[in-house]
């Protein structure tokens, strides 16, 4: 759901971070970073303590742009963060683990939209695509606590730079080291799509779903990724029936229901189903907003979706 469009484009305001819990995440937060100041006082030169505060900051970086849509916040404590950083491995050049920030770092700002990258560069931000994705492959060499962390940002920036084969190495080394974490599963089910395996990708879904504990627990996230894997891929029937599985499912998210709702009326729009497909676009305005889909389904209401053309 990250890497769609319409997470970025969606208001803040739209977004309701449960409030104890963003209350405490942010008090745990300003513990570690105090934790690591207190320690600094004695010693500032402590790597340790360094690379935790640092590791801290950008942890609330992450947290600032995926829950609180907060960009302005989280630029500001990922250039905290990568500062620190950057410190750690000059007192240390052995700790490694340090360039998992400074990695993604280098990345991202190399990524920004050419406007963004213009202002990056008069503030004095520069970054290399090449420059990070190195860094972030001598984290998963040489690393003593990110190594898994490494793995599982290069899978998403092996599939952006096109080398889904590198991801799918990577994934399928997380599935097997963690059997329990069914989010491993369902991405390497879904880039096996992408790859053009749908076969594999099909057992691999279907195999999550013969667990007992994932059917229990997640029975609507493997039925709504493997329809958004086959919708993909233009096979809408397939993709319907999916959606249709979280729609049923009495323990579906709220927020699964509403996209599986929105994307079922694409998939109908698709197949020449408008009746079908404006019932399920009014079934989305209905509901509460979740990633900009009460746009996206008055704007299907006013004109059919269309695939995009190949």
């Amino acid at each position: 759901m990250y890497t769609g469009g319409g997470f970025y484009l969606q208001d803040a305001n739209e977004d309701k971070a449960d409030p104890k819990r963003d209350r405490e995440f942010n008090d745990l937060i300003k513990q570690a970073v105090a934790a690591g100041r207190a320690r600094l006082v004695n010693n500032p030169k402590d790597v340790e303590a360094l690379y935790y505060q640092a590791s801290a900051l950008g942890l609330r970086a992450a947290y600032s742009t995926s829950v609180k849509r907060s960009f302005r916040r989280a630029i500001g404590d990922a250039n905290d963060s990568v500062q620190i950083q950057r410190q750690v491995v000059k007192l240390d050049p052995e700790y490694i683990d340090a360039y998992l920030s400074i990695g993604l770092y280098e990345y991202v700002i190399d990524s920004l939209p050419l406007g963004w990258k213009f202002l990056a560069r008069l503030a004095g931000l520069k970054g290399s695509k090449k420059k990070g994705i190195e860094h972030l492959e001598l984290v998963t060499r040489r690393g003593k606590y990110a190594v898994d962390d490494a793995r599982v940002v290069l899978i998403a920036l092996y599939s952006k730079q096109n080398q889904p084969e590198k991801s799918v190495e990577l994934i399928t080394q997380l599935a097997t080291k963690y059997p329990r974490n069914y989010l491993f599963g369902v991405e390497r089910a879904g880039m096996l799509y992408r790859l053009g395996r749908a076969d594999e990708g099909a057992r691999v879904f279907g195999d999550l779903l013969k667990d007992e504990r994932i059917a229990q627990s997640a029975t609507d996230l493997v039925r709504y990724q493997w329809g958004e894997a086959l919708a993909e891929k233009a096979d809408y029937s397939g993709a319907l029936e999916q959606y249709n599985e979280v729609k049923r499912w009495p323990r579906s998210d709220a927020e699964l229901v509403s996209l599986a709702h929105l994307h079922s009326g694409e998939a109908l729009d698709a197949l020449g189903k408008r009746e079908q497909a404006l019932a399920e676009y009014q079934a989305v305005l209905k509901r509460e907003n979740v990633f900009g889909s009460h746009k996206l389904a008055a704007q299907y209401v006013k004109k059919p979706y269309a695939p995009a053309k190949s």
